[in-house]
Protein backbone atom coordinates (compact mmCIF):
# COMPACT_ATOMS: atom_id res chain seq x y z
CA UNK A 1 0.00 0.00 0.00
CA UNK A 2 1.55 3.43 -0.83
CA UNK A 3 1.48 5.59 1.79
CA UNK A 4 -1.64 8.10 1.38
CA UNK A 5 -0.50 12.05 -0.23
CA UNK A 6 -1.35 15.01 1.95
CA UNK A 7 -3.44 17.39 -0.21
CA UNK A 8 -3.64 19.95 2.12
CA UNK A 9 -2.93 20.51 5.79
CA UNK A 10 -5.34 23.02 7.47
CA UNK A 11 -4.03 24.78 10.38
CA UNK A 12 -4.97 28.76 10.64
CA UNK A 13 -7.66 30.08 12.26
CA UNK A 14 -9.66 31.11 8.92
CA UNK A 15 -9.16 27.30 7.77
CA UNK A 16 -12.15 26.19 10.22
CA UNK A 17 -14.56 27.38 8.01
CA UNK A 18 -12.96 26.30 4.96
CA UNK A 19 -11.98 22.76 6.54
CA UNK A 20 -15.70 22.13 7.63
CA UNK A 21 -17.23 23.16 4.26
CA UNK A 22 -15.51 19.73 3.43
CA UNK A 23 -17.43 17.45 5.09
CA UNK A 24 -19.66 15.65 2.29
CA UNK A 25 -22.30 13.21 1.94
CA UNK A 26 -20.74 9.83 0.42
CA UNK A 27 -19.96 9.36 -3.25
CA UNK A 28 -21.94 6.54 -3.68
CA UNK A 29 -24.55 4.19 -1.75
CA UNK A 30 -21.35 1.68 -0.29
CA UNK A 31 -18.58 3.87 -0.04
CA UNK A 32 -19.68 5.19 3.64
CA UNK A 33 -16.41 3.36 5.27
CA UNK A 34 -14.04 5.64 3.06
CA UNK A 35 -16.53 9.12 3.84
CA UNK A 36 -16.32 7.89 7.28
CA UNK A 37 -12.80 7.77 7.46
CA UNK A 38 -12.20 10.77 5.84
CA UNK A 39 -14.25 12.78 7.97
CA UNK A 40 -11.83 11.31 10.66
CA UNK A 41 -8.98 12.64 9.39
CA UNK A 42 -10.48 16.30 8.34
CA UNK A 43 -11.13 16.55 12.16
CA UNK A 44 -7.49 16.74 12.52
CA UNK A 45 -7.14 19.15 9.39
CA UNK A 46 -5.33 16.53 7.20
CA UNK A 47 -7.77 17.01 3.70
CA UNK A 48 -7.86 13.95 1.17
CA UNK A 49 -10.33 13.24 -1.26
CA UNK A 50 -13.14 9.85 -0.59
CA UNK A 51 -11.93 9.03 -4.04
CA UNK A 52 -8.06 8.74 -2.61
CA UNK A 53 -9.56 6.96 0.40
CA UNK A 54 -11.46 4.10 -1.88
CA UNK A 55 -8.87 3.57 -3.88
CA UNK A 56 -5.99 2.57 -0.70
CA UNK A 57 -8.90 1.04 0.96
CA UNK A 58 -9.52 -1.14 -2.06
CA UNK A 59 -13.34 -0.73 -1.41
CA UNK A 60 -15.69 -3.37 -3.27
CA UNK A 61 -19.23 -2.65 -4.53
CA UNK A 62 -21.31 -3.77 -1.63
CA UNK A 63 -18.97 -2.11 0.86
CA UNK A 64 -16.00 -2.61 2.95
CA UNK A 65 -15.74 -4.42 6.41
CA UNK A 66 -13.47 -3.26 9.71
CA UNK A 67 -10.73 -5.18 8.41
CA UNK A 68 -9.31 -2.99 5.55
CA UNK A 69 -10.46 -0.06 7.33
CA UNK A 70 -8.25 -1.05 10.25
CA UNK A 71 -5.26 -1.88 7.93
CA UNK A 72 -5.39 1.93 6.24
CA UNK A 73 -5.47 3.36 8.66
CA UNK A 74 -2.58 1.76 10.86
CA UNK A 75 -0.37 1.92 7.41
CA UNK A 76 2.93 2.83 8.25
CA UNK A 77 1.80 3.58 11.64
CA UNK A 78 -0.36 6.22 11.36
CA UNK A 79 -3.01 5.79 13.61
CA UNK A 80 -3.62 3.25 16.38
CA UNK A 81 -6.58 1.21 15.98
CA UNK A 82 -8.54 -0.51 18.92
CA UNK A 83 -11.42 -2.52 18.81
CA UNK A 84 -13.89 -1.82 21.72
CA UNK A 85 -17.39 -3.66 22.06
CA UNK A 86 -19.56 -2.44 25.01
CA UNK A 87 -19.41 -4.99 28.06
CA UNK A 88 -22.92 -6.55 28.66
CA UNK A 89 -24.66 -5.13 31.41
CA UNK A 90 -22.93 -1.61 30.68
CA UNK A 91 -24.82 1.66 29.59
CA UNK A 92 -24.61 3.18 26.53
CA UNK A 93 -23.83 6.69 28.48
CA UNK A 94 -21.07 4.60 30.72
CA UNK A 95 -19.58 2.94 27.56
CA UNK A 96 -19.40 6.64 25.87
CA UNK A 97 -18.18 8.56 28.96
CA UNK A 98 -14.92 6.12 29.25
CA UNK A 99 -14.22 7.02 25.71
CA UNK A 100 -15.00 10.49 26.24
CA UNK A 101 -10.97 11.22 27.17
CA UNK A 102 -9.81 9.18 24.00
CA UNK A 103 -11.83 11.77 22.16
CA UNK A 104 -11.43 14.52 24.36
CA UNK A 105 -7.24 14.14 23.14
CA UNK A 106 -7.32 13.92 19.80
CA UNK A 107 -9.01 10.59 18.73
CA UNK A 108 -12.04 9.60 16.75
CA UNK A 109 -14.81 6.99 16.40
CA UNK A 110 -15.69 4.39 13.95
CA UNK A 111 -19.21 2.89 14.04
CA UNK A 112 -21.35 0.57 11.96
CA UNK A 113 -24.84 1.52 12.83
CA UNK A 114 -28.43 0.46 11.32
CA UNK A 115 -29.79 -3.58 10.38
CA UNK A 116 -27.56 -4.37 13.66
CA UNK A 117 -24.66 -2.62 13.55
CA UNK A 118 -24.33 -3.96 9.99
CA UNK A 119 -25.32 -1.21 7.27
CA UNK A 120 -23.58 2.57 7.56
CA UNK A 121 -20.33 3.45 8.69
CA UNK A 122 -20.04 6.77 10.58
CA UNK A 123 -17.75 8.78 12.30
CA UNK A 124 -18.12 9.46 15.77
CA UNK A 125 -16.05 12.88 16.45
CA UNK A 126 -17.39 14.01 20.13
CA UNK A 127 -19.19 12.93 23.23
CA UNK A 128 -20.29 16.22 24.67
CA UNK A 129 -24.18 17.26 26.91
CA UNK A 130 -24.72 13.73 27.14
CA UNK A 131 -24.67 13.39 23.20
CA UNK A 132 -22.69 11.53 20.46
CA UNK A 133 -21.68 13.89 17.96
CA UNK A 134 -21.59 12.58 13.97
CA UNK A 135 -20.87 14.43 10.66
CA UNK A 136 -22.62 11.64 8.56
CA UNK A 137 -22.62 11.04 5.27
CA UNK A 138 -25.96 9.33 4.78
CA UNK A 139 -27.94 12.03 7.38
CA UNK A 140 -31.54 11.10 8.44
CA UNK A 141 -31.25 7.72 5.80
CA UNK A 142 -30.97 9.81 2.94
CA UNK A 143 -28.85 10.78 -0.32
CA UNK A 144 -27.63 13.77 1.81
CA UNK A 145 -25.10 15.39 4.45
CA UNK A 146 -26.29 16.48 7.94
CA UNK A 147 -24.16 17.01 11.28
CA UNK A 148 -26.02 15.19 13.96
CA UNK A 149 -26.74 14.10 17.26
CA UNK A 150 -28.04 11.38 19.34
CA UNK A 151 -28.55 10.66 23.09
CA UNK A 152 -27.94 7.55 24.45
CA UNK A 153 -31.20 6.41 23.94
CA UNK A 154 -31.44 7.86 20.13
CA UNK A 155 -27.67 6.22 19.38
CA UNK A 156 -29.24 2.65 20.31
CA UNK A 157 -31.97 3.28 18.25
CA UNK A 158 -29.91 3.62 15.00
CA UNK A 159 -28.76 -0.34 16.25
CA UNK A 160 -24.97 0.78 16.20
CA UNK A 161 -24.29 -2.76 17.28
CA UNK A 162 -22.24 -2.05 20.29
CA UNK A 163 -19.20 -1.71 18.74
CA UNK A 164 -16.54 0.87 17.59
CA UNK A 165 -13.28 1.42 16.67
CA UNK A 166 -11.27 3.69 18.36
CA UNK A 167 -8.64 5.34 16.26
CA UNK A 168 -6.06 7.51 18.19
CA UNK A 169 -3.47 10.08 16.02
CA UNK A 170 0.30 8.03 16.05
CA UNK A 171 3.32 10.52 16.83
CA UNK A 172 3.09 11.45 12.89
CA UNK A 173 -0.21 13.08 13.08
CA UNK A 174 -0.93 13.63 17.07
CA UNK A 175 0.24 17.33 17.04
CA UNK A 176 -2.25 18.07 13.92
CA UNK A 177 -4.91 16.64 16.10
CA UNK A 178 -3.95 18.50 19.13
CA UNK A 179 -4.09 21.54 17.23
CA UNK A 180 -7.10 21.10 15.99
CA UNK A 181 -9.01 20.13 19.13
CA UNK A 182 -10.26 23.77 19.98
CA UNK A 183 -12.16 24.19 16.70
CA UNK A 184 -13.61 20.58 16.87
CA UNK A 185 -16.94 21.51 18.26
CA UNK A 186 -17.10 24.25 15.62
CA UNK A 187 -16.32 21.26 12.89
CA UNK A 188 -18.87 19.33 14.22
CA UNK A 189 -21.87 21.77 14.20
CA UNK A 190 -22.11 21.93 17.71
CA UNK A 191 -23.39 25.20 19.24
CA UNK A 192 -21.44 28.00 19.26
CA UNK A 193 -20.50 31.26 21.08
CA UNK A 194 -17.83 33.64 19.01
CA UNK A 195 -16.55 33.12 15.54
CA UNK A 196 -13.24 31.36 15.45
CA UNK A 197 -10.04 34.22 15.65
CA UNK A 198 -9.59 35.67 12.56
CA UNK A 199 -10.35 38.10 9.80
CA UNK A 200 -13.90 38.73 9.98
CA UNK A 201 -14.32 39.08 6.15
CA UNK A 202 -12.38 35.87 5.48
CA UNK A 203 -14.58 34.03 7.68
CA UNK A 204 -18.48 35.18 6.74
CA UNK A 205 -17.02 34.79 3.20
CA UNK A 206 -15.85 31.26 3.87
CA UNK A 207 -19.35 30.86 5.58
CA UNK A 208 -20.97 31.88 2.63
CA UNK A 209 -18.94 29.31 0.88
CA UNK A 210 -20.68 26.42 3.02
CA UNK A 211 -24.23 28.47 2.31
CA UNK A 212 -24.11 28.38 -1.55
CA UNK A 213 -22.66 24.28 -1.35
CA UNK A 214 -24.29 21.99 -3.33
CA UNK A 215 -23.12 19.31 -1.25
CA UNK A 216 -24.91 20.83 2.35
CA UNK A 217 -28.21 21.03 3.23
CA UNK A 218 -28.01 24.39 4.87
CA UNK A 219 -30.58 26.78 3.67
CA UNK A 220 -30.01 30.18 6.23
CA UNK A 221 -26.94 31.63 7.59
CA UNK A 222 -27.84 33.61 10.79
CA UNK A 223 -25.59 36.47 12.22
CA UNK A 224 -26.70 37.39 15.39
CA UNK A 225 -25.19 40.92 16.58
CA UNK A 226 -24.87 42.06 20.33
CA UNK A 227 -27.87 43.77 20.88
CA UNK A 228 -29.73 40.51 20.59
CA UNK A 229 -31.18 40.97 17.22
CA UNK A 230 -30.32 38.61 14.21
CA UNK A 231 -29.90 38.87 10.58
CA UNK A 232 -30.15 36.38 8.23
CA UNK A 233 -29.99 35.07 4.63
CA UNK A 234 -31.81 32.29 2.41
CA UNK A 235 -30.20 30.31 0.06
CA UNK A 236 -32.43 27.84 -0.74
CA UNK A 237 -31.54 27.08 -4.88
CA UNK A 238 -27.26 27.76 -4.87
CA UNK A 239 -27.74 26.67 -8.50
CA UNK A 240 -29.25 29.91 -9.31
CA UNK A 241 -27.35 32.57 -6.67
CA UNK A 242 -24.70 32.62 -4.19
CA UNK A 243 -23.81 34.96 -1.88
CA UNK A 244 -20.79 37.64 -1.03
CA UNK A 245 -19.83 39.56 1.57
CA UNK A 246 -18.07 43.42 1.48
CA UNK A 247 -16.83 44.98 4.23
CA UNK A 248 -17.28 48.93 3.47
CA UNK A 249 -14.54 49.84 5.76
CA UNK A 250 -15.87 53.62 5.72
CA UNK A 251 -18.88 52.99 7.35
CA UNK A 252 -17.98 49.36 9.26
CA UNK A 253 -20.46 47.89 7.72
CA UNK A 254 -20.94 44.42 6.34
CA UNK A 255 -22.65 44.12 3.61
CA UNK A 256 -24.40 40.47 2.44
CA UNK A 257 -25.53 40.62 -1.56
CA UNK A 258 -26.62 38.02 -3.89
CA UNK A 259 -24.16 37.09 -6.79
CA UNK A 260 -26.44 36.04 -9.98
CA UNK A 261 -24.35 33.18 -12.03
CA UNK A 262 -22.21 34.51 -14.76
CA UNK A 263 -24.39 32.11 -17.44
CA UNK A 264 -27.52 33.67 -16.73
CA UNK A 265 -26.67 37.27 -17.73
CA UNK A 266 -26.33 38.01 -21.24
CA UNK A 267 -22.74 39.45 -20.95
CA UNK A 268 -21.59 36.21 -18.83
CA UNK A 269 -20.62 38.09 -15.68
CA UNK A 270 -20.86 37.79 -12.30
CA UNK A 271 -23.91 40.71 -11.37
CA UNK A 272 -24.72 41.87 -8.23
CA UNK A 273 -27.77 42.20 -6.64
CA UNK A 274 -29.05 44.65 -3.67
CA UNK A 275 -28.20 44.32 0.07
CA UNK A 276 -30.10 41.46 1.84
CA UNK A 277 -27.98 41.88 5.25
CA UNK A 278 -25.99 44.83 6.52
CA UNK A 279 -24.98 45.31 9.88
CA UNK A 280 -21.85 46.75 11.48
CA UNK A 281 -18.21 44.35 11.83
CA UNK A 282 -18.23 45.49 15.53
CA UNK A 283 -21.86 44.44 16.39
CA UNK A 284 -21.53 40.87 15.29
CA UNK A 285 -21.24 38.52 18.05
CA UNK A 286 -21.36 34.89 16.42
CA UNK A 287 -22.93 33.60 13.25
CA UNK A 288 -24.67 30.29 12.68
CA UNK A 289 -25.84 28.11 9.51
CA UNK A 290 -29.12 25.84 9.34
Amino acid sequence: MVPLPVVHEHRSAADAVALKSLFAKQVEVYTCGAAAVRHGLLLGGLEYSEDQVINLVDMPPDGVEQGPIMAFLRHDGWFEVEERRKPRGQSTRDFFEKLGSDLAAGAFLLAHIGDGGTLHWVCVGAWKHERIWIPNSYAHWCWTFGFESFTCDEFDAEEWGNFVMIVRPSERWASHYRAWLPERDFLLDMPQGAPPAGDLETLIGRALLVLNSRLHTYQYIHFHLRGGGTVSVKNSDPYEVTYGAQLEDEHDLMVVRPLTHPRKNKDGKVKEGPPVAVFRRSELASWSLE
